[in-house]
């Protein structure tokens, strides 16, 4: 008799165990398929988010390899970071400081600058165009004429890059164009 006892127990636990094996696995099962699906999904997305961005480095490279085109004889508007020159006189006395920006410079550490932004004017077309020159020290914001000492007044041709408007971040103050207060590229309030 204890051996059948024995039996019918282990039989009646068999069946208890099965029908909580049976019972369980819908619900581990869906904490454990829920989360692959997930990061199947940001894995799939991470894969596209790739693709797109390494079309878009082979796109500029190839951009940064075309010959010039002329900014002021183009008929259509210039595609962002497309390689383009103008010529014309460098407007020293409207040009716009954005910033303030921090750079690193080797041995003094990181200083306050701007990004100085000098209109270009064509007087033969009569067009104008904005030229990012590049970070300057702060002292040159309230210098206008050591700017003017830098390329003088004379023809030039600038050869560069078509630079799109920045997205500011949520920390970023408002530009002030009625102050020529820029904090961030604006291109249309600066060209305004």
């Amino acid at each position: 008799m204890g051996v059948k006892e024995s039996g019918a127990a282990a039989r009646a636990a068999a069946r208890a165990s099965s029908q909580f094996q049976e019972e369980a696995p819908g619900f581990s099962s869906l904490v454990l398929y829920v989360p692959s699906v997930v990061c199947g999904f940001l894995a799939y997305w991470q894969f596209e988010r790739k693709t797109w961005k390494d079309e878009l480095i082979v796109l500029r490279a190839r951009m940064l390899t075309e010959a010039p085109r002329d900014l002021f004889s183009l008929e259509d508007e210039p595609r962002p970071y497309e390689n383009v020159s103008a010529a014309g006189v460098l407007q020293h006395d409207s040009s716009l400081f954005v910033g303030p920006r921090p750079k690193s410079l080797p041995g003094l550490g990181i200083q306050s600058g701007y990004l100085l932004i000098t209109p270009i004017y064509d007087e033969a077309r009569k067009c104008v165009a904005m030229v990012n020159r590049g970070w300057v020290p702060k002292s040159w914001k309230d210098d206008v004429e050591a700017i003017s000492k830098v390329t003088g007044s004379s023809r030039v041709e600038v050869v560069g890059v078509v630079q799109p408007s920045e997205e500011p971040s949520q920390f970023m103050p408002e530009n002030v164009p009625s102050e020529g207060v820029f904090h961030w590229l604006d291109i249309p309030s600066m060209t305004a």
